[in-house]
């Protein structure tokens, strides 16, 4: 329940922002990291469904039973709607969206899931499959799914029969697949028979006719080990290379060009164009990072992502270990162990904040709501946060903690009951409020018993306009 004029949106994410390395305006290179979602199961493939304006993300789950894997639904700015979105899969990688029905291979079947209904609607088996992996579809709604162990392509048709359709050691164990008019373009992993992919040689950029399946190279080199394909123009393609740790583009015209590097497992790519954005899913850092090619500016004390920096100024209780130090709710570190404030009391416990001297803007506020430790019960969470703004000078005086932040004027622009879970929480100001100094107040705790005093939250965002 939020109190007063706010309005409360939860976004439960796992979001990790990159701080620029000083607050002066800094502009981007072509293609430059400019967020991640973290605490991803091992994701293989991103795709963005449009009319719902959504991201889905395939969640390998690497050693878990099976089962136990799932697909996630994200905002296209970085929220994660519903971590388990689908569930009951086991290595589900590369997807494909026909009308309202999202295809998914799942090893050795491929699964369709009914969008609106959010649930597996009809299981395919692929007889003697052995790791599917890519899924595309052309103009009459046949799907196709690649197997990259037997080097072999197979077929959903419209009466939904799935069959193997081509396979060829000239299809060089085909991962990412791509229609485009009545050819089917394939991105060869790189020939293998042995069953280690990590020693294949590299492979190219192919065309396979949907009429006589005639396969064709399109590079006139070897690219990569290559994984996601996506195009974005006239004979222009970005592939990721998932051993070298890279996405590429290949254009017919010019040739191939790095433009980012990044860790091995760089999986099943999405391109979203009117943002301007390249998502690269991370199997073995369990991550999503997303690019950005526009020529992004941040104003003076303004992080990339639209926040302002901000510093510690005092707090009512703190600790000495780095794990609950009250200066973590700064640092931009949202995971498990990394720190949290975790203030020694059951509540209240207050922290004061400012722009470095400077006045803001602030019309948004994102809480990150988690406990520092693994072993931390959520009891510990903060139950009720209330913050306050203050364009007070004499706050500048403020240094001790026998300090009575009564002593000066506060303006209340939250007062939130908050959920007894981990994620974002946000809290919309009907209207901007300049502020020198924001002060956060964790008022109590969800319930501890006596020898566990601890109230606790992670982090905290003010934004502008």
């Amino acid at each position: 329940m939020i109190k007063q004029f706010i309005k409360n949106k939860t976004a439960p994410l796992l979001l990790t922002t990159l701080m620029t390395t000083s607050a002066a305006t800094a502009q981007a290179e072509t293609w430059q990291l400019a967020w991640k979602i973290s605490d991803l199961p091992n994701p293989e493939s991103v795709i963005y469904n449009q009319p719902r304006d959504v991201l889905f993300v395939s969640n390998q789950a690497l050693g878990a039973q099976p089962g136990e894997a799932s697909i996630s639904m994200l905002s296209t700015n970085g929220a994660v709607i519903d971590k388990n979105w689908i569930t009951g899969l086991n290595e589900p990688k590369g997807m494909h969206i026909v009308g309202d029905k999202l295809y998914v291979s799942d090893v050795t079947e491929l699964v369709e899931i009914d969008i609106s209904e959010g649930k597996i609607s009809q299981r395919y088996p692929a007889e003697n499959a052995k790791f599917l992996n890519d899924v595309t579809a052309d103009s009459d709604g046949n799907v196709y799914v690649s197997d990259m162990f037997t080097s072999a392509i197979y077929r959903l048709n419209t009466s939904n029969q799935l069959q193997l359709w081509l396979q060829s050691p000239k299809l060089e164990n085909p991962n990412g697949l791509l229609v485009q008019g009545n050819k089917l373009l394939v991105a060869g992993w790189g020939k293998f028979n042995d069953g280690k992919p990590l020693e294949a040689p590299h492979g190219n950029l192919l065309s396979v006719s949907l009429q006589n399946k005639a396969i064709a190279k399109v590079s006139t080199e070897t690219l990569g080990n290559l994984d996601g394909l996506v195009p974005h123009g006239d004979g222009e393609y970005f592939l990721s290379d998932w051993v070298d740790g890279a996405v590429l583009n290949y254009s017919t015209k010019t040739g191939l060009r790095k433009i980012i590097d990044t860790d091995r497992s760089s999986g099943d790519i999405a391109y979203l164009e009117d943002q301007g954005l390249l998502l690269v899913p991370m199997a073995l850092q369990k991550e999503v990072r997303v690019y950005s090619r526009r020529h992004m500016t941040t104003d003076l004390g303004v992080r990339r992502d639209g926040s302002y920096y901000t510093r510690l100024e005092w707090a009512s209780h703190t600790l000495d270990t780095p794990l609950y130090w009250a200066a973590n709710i700064n640092d931009d570190d949202t995971a498990r162990n990394s720190g949290s404030w975790g203030a020694p009391t059951t509540g209240p416990a207050d922290a004061v904040l400012s722009f470095f001297g400077e006045t803001q803007a602030v019309k948004r506020i994102r809480i990150f709501h988690n406990v520092g430790a693994t072993i931390s019960p959520l009891d510990e969470l903060a139950k009720t946060v209330n913050i306050y703004l203050s364009d007070d000078a004499d706050l500048q005086r403020i240094g001790d903690k026998t300090a009575s932040l009564e002593d000066y004027t506060w303006q209340q622009v939250v007062d939130a009951t908050m959920e007894q879970r981990e994620g974002w929480f946000e809290f919309e100001l009907p209207k901007p409020v300049h502020a020198r100094y924001v002060r956060l107040q964790l008022a109590e705790n969800f319930g501890t018993p006596p020898d566990r005093s601890f109230v606790e939250t992670s982090e905290i965002k003010l934004y502008g306009e």
